[in-house]
Order: C-alpha cells, then sequence, then structure tokens
C-alpha cells in the first residue's frame, strides 16, 4: 500500500495538485525536477571519490540517460525523490568526512530525513551508509576517547538528533498498517534473493546486454579494492548491506516489486560504473569507448 511507504509524498501531491491543478504535466513536474537536481551530486560524489574529469562527465551522462533513472523521473511516485535524497545524504557524508562542520551535518541529516520521508525503503541503504561512516571515522580517527568523539561528531549528531524524531513521528501513525502489512509478505529468514536478476535488467540491462556493465562494475570495484579503499567500501557496503538485511528480515514478494525497494542502489551503481572508467581501463579512448558502449546498451530501452 503506497500510503504505508510513501504518505509524505501522496500528502504533498495532493496539495501540490489543490495549488496548481490535476494535469499531468504538472503533477509530475515536481518528480522530473527531483530526477534532475540528482545529477549534479552524482557528479559531484564521483569528484569527491577522486574521479576524473571524463568520471564525473560519464557520472552525469550515466544518470541522465539511463532507463530507470529516467522511468522514476517521469513516474507520478515517489522514487525520483528517492533518488534525490540518497544521492545528496552520500554527497553530504564525503563532504562532512572531508571538512567537519554545522553546513554538512546539517545538510546530511536533512537529506537524510528527507529520504526517509520520501519512501520507507531508504532506511536500509541509510544504514549501509551509516556503516560506512563508522568506518571511515575509525580511520580518521582511530583510537579516540569517547568524549572526544562525541565532541567531534557533534556537528553530524546533534542535526541527526533534531530530524530523526520528526521522521519518527511521521511514521508512527502508519506503524499498525506496516506491522500488518509485513505480517503478510514476510516468512521465516532468510527471504528469497530470486529478484537480483531482475534488479540487474532493470537497472542495469536486460539479458546478455547486462554481461558488460557487470564486467565493468566488477573490474572497477576491484581495482577500487587494490587502489581506492574508500570507494571499495562505500560501494561494497552500502550494496551488500541492504540486501542482507531485506534477506535477514525474511520479506518475499514480487521480483518487480522488491526490485522498487532498492532503487537506492541505482545511483551507487551508476557511481561505481563512472568510476570504473578511471579504474581498470588505463586509456583515455578506451574508458571514452566504454562509456559510449553502455550508452549505446541503454539506448533501445530509453
Amino acid at each position: 500500500d503506497p500510503w504505508l511507504s510513501m504518505p509524505a509524498f501522496i500528502a504533498g501531491v495532493r496539495v501540490w495538485s489543490q495549488l496548481f491543478g490535476e494535469e499531468a504535466f504538472v503533477l509530475r513536474l515536481p518528480v522530473v525536477l527531483a530526477g534532475t537536481l540528482a545529477i549534479p551530486y552524482l557528479a559531484a560524489i564521483v569528484r569527491r571519490l577522486g574521479g576524473s574529469g571524463l568520471a564525473v562527465v560519464a557520472a552525469a551522462a550515466l544518470m541522465a540517460l539511463n532507463p530507470s533513472a529516467l522511468e522514476q523521473g517521469a513516474n507520478l511516485r515517489s522514487y525520483a525523490f528517492v533518488l534525490l535524497f540518497i544521492t545528496m545524504s552520500i554527497h553530504y557524508i564525503l563532504a562532512w568526512l572531508e571538512q567537519p562542520g554545522w553546513r554538512n551535518g546539517g545538510c546530511f541529516a536533512l537529506s537524510a530525513g528527507l529520504a526517509l520521508l520520501s519512501h520507507f525503503c531508504t532506511l536500509y541503504y541509510l544504514m549501509g551508509l551509516g556503516g560506512f561512516f563508522l568506518w571511515a571515522v575509525l580511520q580518521k580517527y582511530p583510537l579516540t576517547p569517547l568524549l572526544a568523539w562525541v565532541s567531534r561528531l557533534r556537528s553530524l549528531w546533534l542535526p541527526l538528533a533534531v530530524v530523526a524524531p520528526l521522521v519518527v513521528l511521521h511514521y508512527l501513525g502508519f506503524m499498525d498498517g506496516m506491522i500488518a502489512y509485513r505480517k503478510v509478505w514476510t516468512d521465516q529468514p532468510p527471504g528469497p534473493v530470486n529478484y537480483l536478476p531482475h534488479l540487474v535488467a532493470t537497472f542495469l540491462a536486460p539479458g546478455w546486454h547486462a554481461i558488460p556493465l557487470l564486467a565493468l562494475l566488477f573490474a572497477g570495484w576491484l581495482s577500487a579494492v587494490r587502489q581506492h579503499t574508500t570507494r571499495a567500501v562505500l560501494i561494497g557496503l552500502c550494496i551488500a548491506f541492504p540486501i542482507l538485511l531485506h534477506a535477514a528480515s525474511g520479506a518475499q514478494a514480487y521480483p518487480w516489486a522488491t526490485t522498487r525497494l532498492h532503487v537506492p542502489m541505482l545511483p551507487l551503481l551508476l557511481i561505481q560504473l563512472a568510476l570504473a572508467l578511471d579504474g581498470p581501463i588505463r586509456r583515455r579512448w578506451l574508458a571514452v569507448s566504454a562509456l559510449v558502449g553502455v550508452l549505446l546498451i541503454w539506448m533501445p530501452y530509453l
């Protein structure tokens, strides 16, 4: 039931329609804007992770032309906002790690809160991002006393302490319905992962067309393991953690339905694809050819 997973979005659409009318273009305009705004944030993430100019341009192109991202950017559901706010959350947590401060901490807390309000499916991904943050902080401040941690992280945890209760209060009114719905769609854990082929076909490409994209993803990630640990941990944790938590919950649904719950994974896959152009592909002309090849694979599905 959409009311249980994206109630804030549905309420927002009602207010928007009362103010500006119910024409299809008017109703979809905020969704289109959200999907468009995610593009520069994705490019900025690749830049913060040390990507070259080509990788930054590739990230923008991949986000702008990915069939699934385009579909969500025209669909009157909250998934375009999920893409935007998850991308913003990743960007601002990286920004805070580079330059701890109230601006970056506040922007992260606001982005994370809006991601959860957009759709409850972002919870596991934000938990994965939290795991990455914990790893990064331990690298940044090893063997630090607890009180020193509290002081150094205050520009992050204080904004989160303001935003978190508001999100909890928002969902409290829907908790009974969410629990009842969960009982219908859960079984003994672990839940199946039979949705993964559908996820690959939806986010990357169907059938044999997915093979070169998967090869580029894995080659890029393995290269990051050897040379860029931060990239590898961010992408690895934020993709694997939600899949494991989803299975551990015992959740079961149709593959297409479960795939929609993993929409926050799409920006991570695109980030890794863009960064792969800097890793295993050493020559610029080969990297450009790989990018063009990916876009050509997507063209029939646009």
